[in-house]
């Protein structure tokens, strides 16, 4: 087999992961989960890549619309219930663009029954792939710190929503001081809070304490937001239990986020002068 390995890359790495997918799994036939997965998870995770674009293909009766990755920033490799978002680059453009794919990921999680929770870190990674000519094998692999502490980021936390690292938060910060004298309209961590993009939180963990995070603010990646009722159901679609004291508190955490964000939106819209 040909094994090809990239030269490794410091970038950002995001970890998102359905909420309740084993109860999902187990309460449904593998035609509905397979549906499910292709029509709803898969092509989540393609749109939000893509940023949304799309082209017009021939199909086999008719002409149809698949996601455009012509122009995608943000590598994807979807595992199960996982999803993993990786940058080409640790630069302050490919922390706005996973940013922004994982809030659109997450957004339209609620909107199809899968909500998720992520968390995104920074560091040294190696992709590796390969395959035989000629012959339907393949392989692809990634390792590195930065996955590990993603996934540990994510697992953490008891909600609905994504956390970034505060090793993510300095390296942008230093990044913003190093360049400012270049650029002086450069986008600072405070500019992607006044545009909506990212929040402080005191995010809850899974020991009932919070501890300060910049999170993505996920209601404010979709233009009309998103409603409490989209949310609770969301936790329950497919044949999703909810009557688990856990999963009842990862939906009132959810809640208790989505509140502040509208609230964070409407003073950021009608500053006190």
């Amino acid at each position: 087999m040909n094994a090809a390995v990239e030269s490794y890359r410091t970038c950002y790495v995001a970890f998102l992961d359905i909420l309740g997918f084993k109860e999902l799994v187990e309460g449904s036939t593998h035609d509905h989960l397979h549906r499910l997965y292709s029509n709803a998870f898969v092509s989540n995770a393609a749109m939000a890549v893509s940023n949304g674009a799309f082209k017009v293909v021939e199909g086999e009766t008719a002409q149809v619309a698949i996601p455009d990755f012509s122009k995608a920033k943000v590598s994807c490799l979807v595992v199960s219930d996982s999803v993993l978002l990786y940058t080409d680059n640790d630069s302050m453009t490919s922390f706005i663009d996973i940013c922004a794919a994982a809030g659109k990921l997450m957004v339209s999680g609620f909107y199809t029954g899968l909500p998720m929770r992520g968390g995104i870190s920074l560091g040294p990674i190696s992709v590796f792939g390969g395959g035989v000519p000629g012959v339907e094998f393949g392989i692809h692999g990634l390792v590195g710190l930065p996955l590990v502490r993603a996934y540990g980021e994510e697992s953490a936390y008891e909600w609905s929503g994504c956390t970034i690292e505060p090793c993510c938060i300095d390296h942008y910060i230093q990044q913003t001081d190093l360049f400012r004298t270049k650029v002086p309209d450069i986008a600072t961590i405070e500019d992607l809070s006044v545009s909506g993009m990212l929040v402080p939180y005191a995010a809850p963990m899974k020991t009932g304490t919070t501890v300060e995070r910049w999170v993505i603010n996920w209601p404010n990646h979709n233009k009309s937001g998103v409603s409490n009722d989209t949310v609770r159901k969301a936790f329950g679609m497919h044949g999703k239990p909810t009557d688990a004291p856990s999963v009842q508190q990862k939906i009132a955490n959810t809640l208790a986020f989505l509140e502040f964000s509208r609230v964070s939106r409407h003073v950021m819209a009608n500053p006190v002068v």
